[in-house]
């Protein structure tokens, strides 16, 4: 047992057998101070002070006590009696002692009462000056705070202290560059401070001085261990500075260090985003998205991460959890409209922006509530959100940019072009504006010029999107797939569906009933003709050459044609089966092809081939060059399309007719012109040859013109009116009207003594001398939606000038209608009457559509 022990034992028995041995408490009291037993010591005191209320020694140990035990109330009260009992002399440093009480109270205003009267009465002393900076600190009075300051660091200007605290108020103040000036003086003499490093470090980052917070840390660093402060702040500067690769090396180990720093994560995240690296960002902070925490901040940064990713899909399912859990969180609602505009759910996007509360004051939202209602269609109201946007600085071109779009919508196409020529004058770079601009020239057929601009833009969803609806809509189908596979975007996916449907092996069973008369004639047989053609075409879009698409549809077909030449006691009848071959398509941008070789067999045991090969060539959107060969049937009359044999005269059991033409399209060019104005025109050398027939050459021009009146997006009623003039001339060697030996109106036929000459109206094919039409044409197109149906319908008339004839009227109209074009089975039939060329036709097509 120690010495103090044993006294004190000694004591509380001499208080035990006198309570008023004041003395006795008073060393006891003392003892036990001396042992840190201060709640004892504090009991006694009270005694004591009670016995001796005026008592300075006790009074002050009172006033130490309770401070210790924080009891400041008490330890103020006691050293206020002290102050009253002591003279001027000692009143100073008691004075001292109280405002450091207040002050350890947190009683401010009382703290700087006292040391105000202090510093008055002694303004040299520092200790006092100290107090009241510390004061008008903790006050948040940094003016006050740095005169005190200055006043201090002129009676001691090498005071570190003083110094430093004036930097934590220059801070306070906001100005880094002050601080910064100071600091650079004290790390002179004390380059290894590790607090003056990192508020120096402060200062450069506030000032945007990252090279110098570099500088800095890492020459603190070559002599020093790592500090995981600093080296945070050395992250802090690398990126700030852009250097996002630097901050990755430096928060690799620290990451692996500090594996409970979930901050040091989430920069290190921010770092590899900076990089564009946003599969290794989202593994880093996914781990962190604690369910039971339910930080919605975390969730909304790995939801703008999946966006930015594309993956729209996982962005709905975090934000539903986190909105679930945090439903009154605006911007969650806010991310889950975007979202949804991603995802092409428009109304569910209008529902999360009107939940917004303050819309009006949120421009971000009212672009989104803008778009969503474009995208529904809702024109008025886009328009109206948009016009809200047109004074924003952020907001103004994109509120442009989707009002151009409403007019690409509304089929005011060169409005919209305009429009978007007129935003890339204001900003010749703007992704949104250029890419408004090439889907304008894709509705309006100017693929060249609208992929043109695509392929100069980021290879995103949207821009792959609209090369593909570009390449199907010039037939590319192998093309469009490329920029359609794998594309996040719906209506990317639906498109890729109608392509796919395209380029599935199709089977296309066809019907083709034709009657044709030469008026002239009358009920003659030799001048009339109806055939009835069955068949099926097969058409596939193969690998071709190696390759893993194909823009080429190859194609193979049969069709087997009963001819007619009327009635008649010497009419006739001819069979004819057909093979082909062939291949169609767009191979290249600029180059379009079809090409097709078949043969046609005969039941009077002949054969003749046909073939095609067709070439366009685009130079340009305005301008398509034509050039070809085609060879085919003449199928005018029964003579020319499968020749007969004559029972009697000198073709006696010799086949006449059977007529082909040979027919070479030198040149032909469609042009497009200003405001919907087209124009187009060929030139054509040809000959007709036959089966003991005299060859036949000619040739052929036409100049045409037309102007579209009124278009809108398909799957209207109306969506395409048209007139069209077109002007026509031909002009043959020899009028082969009719040749000899083959009337059907002499029994036997070749009896008539005709033979071997041409007799008009015997029969042959039209072939006068020369044939001039002006035409006009209107043409027509909708659709009906409600029987998934599209309707063609064109109707002309003219007057036209045959060689030797006098001007006679021209006429006609066809209509076809398409049902469920793209479905897996369909249908399209065609009806066309037409009286030109001197020859009546009626015609009937259907095809049905399947796929296989």
């Amino acid at each position: 047992m120690g010495e103090k022990q044993k006294a004190a034992e000694i004591l509380q028995k001499l208080i035990a057998l006198n309570k008023n041995d004041f003395e006795s408490k008073k060393k006891l009291a003392d003892i036990y101070y001396s042992l840190n037993r201060i709640q004892e010591t504090n009991t006694l005191y009270r005694e004591l002070n009670l016995h001796n209320p005026k008592n300075k020694e006790i009074l002050g140990h009172l006033a130490d006590i309770n401070s210790a035990l924080k009891n400041y109330d008490d330890s103020i009260k006691f050293q206020e009696e002290l102050i009253k009992l002591s003279g001027k002399e000692d009143q100073r440093a008691l004075k001292f002692k109280l405002g450091g009480l207040y002050l350890a109270k947190n009683d401010t205003a009382k703290a700087d009462a006292v040391f105000t009267e202090l510093f008055s009465q002694n303004n040299k002393d520092i200790e006092t000056i100290k107090n009241l900076i510390n004061i008008k600190l903790s006050q948040n009075n940094f003016v006050e705070a740095l005169n005190y300051l200055n006043y201090g660091l002129l009676i001691e200007p090498d005071n570190k202290e003083l110094k430093i605290k004036m930097v934590d108020a220059f801070f306070a103040l906001n100005d880094p560059a002050s601080a910064k000036n100071i600091l650079e003086d004290l790390l002179k003499n004390d380059s290894n401070n590790i607090k003056l490093v990192s508020k120096l470090s402060d200062s450069y980052l506030a000032d945007n001085d990252s090279e110098k917070t570099i500088q800095l840390l890492t020459g603190y660093f070559q002599k020093n261990e790592g500090n995981k402060e600093l080296e945070v702040k050395l992250v802090d500067s690398y990126l700030q500075s852009g250097r996002f690769d630097n901050a990755i090396d430096t928060l690799k180990p620290l990451v692996v260090k500090y594996q409970d720093d979930n901050n040091l994560k989430i920069k290190y995240a921010d770092s590899l985003l900076a990089l564009e690296n946003y599969n290794e960002a989202y593994e880093v902070l996914c781990p962190l998205l604690n369910n039971e925490k339910k930080d919605p901040e975390l969730a909304k940064k790995l939801a703008n991460i999946l966006l930015t990713m594309n993956r729209f899909n996982e962005t709905e399912v975090l934000l539903n959890w986190a909105h679930k859990n945090n439903p009154e969180d605006e911007d969650i609602k806010k991310l889950l409209g975007d979202t949804n505009l991603y995802l092409e759910k428009f109304e569910d996007a209008l529902t999360y922006y009107n939940e917004i509360s303050d819309v009006k004051k949120d421009e971000s939202v009212i672009y989104g509530l803008a778009e969503a209602n474009r995208f529904l269609k809702d024109y008025d109201n886009a328009d109206a959100y948009y016009n809200k946007l047109l004074e924003s600085k952020k907001y103004k071109l994109k509120s442009m940019i989707g009002k151009a779009y409403i007019k690409i919508d509304t089929n005011k196409l060169y409005e919209a072009k305009k429009d978007f020529k007129s935003i890339l004058e204001l900003d010749k770079n703007n992704f949104d504006a250029k890419l408004g601009l090439a889907t304008a020239h894709i509705s309006t057929e100017d693929f060249l010029s609208g992929l043109e601009i695509l392929d100069t833009l980021d290879n995103s969803d949207k821009v792959r999107y609209e090369q593909g609806n570009a390449y199907f809509k010039m037939q590319m189908y192998g093309k469009a797939q490329e920029y359609l596979n794998n594309n996040a975007l719906l209506k990317a996916q639906r498109l890729n569906g109608r392509v796919m449907d395209r380029m599935e092996i199709r089977a296309t069973p066809e019907f083709d009933f034709k009657a044709s008369s030469f008026p002239q004639g009358g009920a003659s047989p030799n001048t009339k003709l109806r055939f009835t053609r069955y068949g099926v075409e097969f058409s596939d879009y193969p690998q071709f050459l190696g390759l893993e698409k194909t823009n080429l549809k190859f194609k193979a077909k049969w069709n087997i044609t009963p001819y007619y030449s009327g009635s008649g006691t010497s009419s006739r009848n001819a069979l004819a089966n057909y093979y082909g071959i062939g291949f169609e398509g767009r191979p290249f941008k600029r180059l379009a092809t079809n090409n097709e070789i078949g043969v046609k067999y005969f039941n009077t045991d002949d054969a003749l081939i046909e073939a095609k090969s067709l070439w366009d060539i685009h130079i340009n959107d305005a301008v398509k060059l034509h050039f070809g060969y085609e060879r085919f049937n003449v199928e005018e009359t029964l003579l020319s399309a499968a020749g007969i044999k004559p029972d009697s005269g000198p073709f006696a059991g010799t086949l006449v007719g059977q007529a082909v033409n040979n027919k070479f399209k030198l040149i032909g060019y469609t042009l497009r012109l200003p405001y919907d104005w087209f124009s187009y025109g060929s030139y054509s050398l040809g000959t007709i040859t036959g089966v003991n027939i005299a060859d036949n050459s000619y040739s052929e021009g036409v100049l045409g013109v037309g102007k579209v009146l009124y278009t809108r997006p398909e799957s209207r009623l109306v969506d395409l009116i048209m007139p069209e003039y077109t002007f026509y001339y031909a002009g043959y060697d020899k009028n082969m009207l009719g040749f000899g030996g083959v009337s059907l109106n002499s029994n036997p036929v070749g009896s008539d003594g005709i033979s071997p000459y041409a007799s008009p109206f015997v029969g042959g094919y039209f072939s006068p001398e020369y044939l001039i039409s002006n035409q006009l044409a209107l043409h027509l197109r909708g659709a009906i939606d409600e029987i998934n149906t599209k309707y063609y319908l064109i109707g002309f008339a003219g007057l036209q000038n045959v060689a030797h004839e006098s001007m006679d009227m021209t006429w006609g109209a066809k209509i076809k209608l398409v049902y469920n074009e793209e479905g897996p089975l369909g249908l399209a039939i065609m009806y066309a009457l037409e009286d030109y060329n001197v020859i009546m036709k009626h015609y009937i097509m259907a095809q049905i559509l399947t796929r296989w």
